[in-house]
Parts: structure tokens; C-alpha cells; sequence
């Protein structure tokens, strides 16, 4: 079955929001969605918010699942002033990858959560969920 994309989207960051929360943190969202970051999201264990781009794979394409590393309709890409970190989400994997937005490189993020032996760059950031705290 074949999801509309805003839809994997919005998928994406209710589980994003849940696992978050279960985790003890304090999730806002921004009203609107002009923003750079879908989310901010607060520790209350370290006393400090971080901005939040969501974002979601569900389809493989050459043995990965890649995501857009760039702003929405712009070819500005995401540095500090706008982002902490970047989330996604491979949805036929359920796993996450939680990035900081320095070491984002070029203008899409892959992922291979279903290779036992994938020696991409985005592997050490699986499940980083301490990250955010």
C-alpha cells in the first residue's frame, strides 16, 4: 500500500512525539510549519531545548532509504542557526537516526538499517536518543 508522502510525514512525527515523551521529555511544536524544525524538544534532565527536523523513508531505492538534508522546496541546506538535529525515521525498519545537523553531509541522508554489515556513516547515529537528553 502506497502512503501519500505528507501522510509518512505526519506518521513520522506522531511516533517521533511518543517516543520522545516515553522518554521523559517535553515536546512543543511550532504552530504553523514555516519553520526549519518540526519540534522542540526540552530536557528536562540536562535543562536544554534542541530544534527537530522530522523526517521519514519508507521506500528503499539501491539498497538504502534516503531522506532530503536540505530545507523544504530550497536548496539551502541546514546548518546550526536553524537546526540541532535531524530524525528519521525508516519506517519498514522502525528504527531512527537521530543526526546532528553538522555532520549532515550533501543534500540527502541514507540510511540502512535492514544491512547487518552497513558501514554508513548515519549507523553510529541509530537510536542515539541520548542525544536529545
Amino acid at each position: 500500500m502506497k502512503i501519500h508522502p505528507k501522510r509518512l510525514g505526519d506518521i513520522a512525527e506522531i511516533i517521533f512525539l511518543l517516543r520522545c515523551m516515553a522518554l521523559g521529555l517535553v515536546v512543543a511544536r511550532p504552530y504553523g510549519d514555516c519553520d526549519p524544525f518540526d519540534f522542540i524538544v526540552y530536557s528536562p534532565f540536562t535543562q536544554r531545548m534542541l530544534r527537530v527536523q522530522v523526517r521519514c523513508s519508507a521506500s528503499i531505492n539501491n539498497y538504502t532509504y534516503s531522506v532530503q538534508a536540505r530545507m523544504r522546496g530550497s536548496a539551502r541546506r541546514y546548518t546550526r542557526k536553524t537546526l540541532d538535529l535531524m530524525a528519521v525515521y525508516v519506517l519498514p525498519h522502525n528504527a531512527w537516526y537521530i543526526i546532528p545537523v553538522e555532520k549532515l553531509k550533501g543534500s540527502r541522508v541514507c540510511c540502512s538499517p535492514h544491512l547487518k554489515t552497513s558501514n554508513r556513516w548515519t549507523e553510529r547515529y541509530r537510536e542515539a536518543w541520548h542525544l536529545l537528553m
